[in-house]
């Protein structure tokens, strides 16, 4: 078994080298975590069960960005080519197939962006 593919099953976690990381990333649990993204920004915590990747074959560059301080929740789904902006938190199971403005919440299937009650951006 290719060293690439041991670590994925020991870790869980399918991350290809290509994809631009920001600093301090954090896995917060390990385990069912499959990311094809254009780019992950700064201070991003993913958790278990996170989908990131292409929504059609069609379309293979078609992948999410997300930037900086954005938090995942557990099961989220993140799809095609959208952008969650910074500070954005996705709610747990959500599907997000459209942009997540920088602030919002983003919660249900699929998600719906709203505004963060007591956020507002220095």
């Amino acid at each position: 078994m290719p060293l690439r593919q041991l670590a994925q099953v020991i870790g869980g976690i399918e991350l290809p080298y290509s994809i631009p990381l920001g600093r301090r990333v954090k896995f917060e649990h390990f385990g069912g975590i499959v990311i094809s993204a254009r780019r992950i920004g700064d201070d991003v915590m993913l958790r278990q069960n996170t989908t990131l990747g292409i929504a059609d074959l069609d379309d293979l560059n078609a992948r999410p960005t997300l930037g900086n301080r954005v938090q995942v929740g557990v099961g989220a789904v993140i799809i095609g080519d959208v952008t969650v902006g910074d500070d954005a938190v996705i709610g747990a199971n959500a599907v997000v197939a459209r942009d997540v403005p920088p602030g919002d919440v983003a919660v249900g299937v699929p998600a719906r962006s709203r505004p963060r009650k007591g956020f507002s951006q220095a």
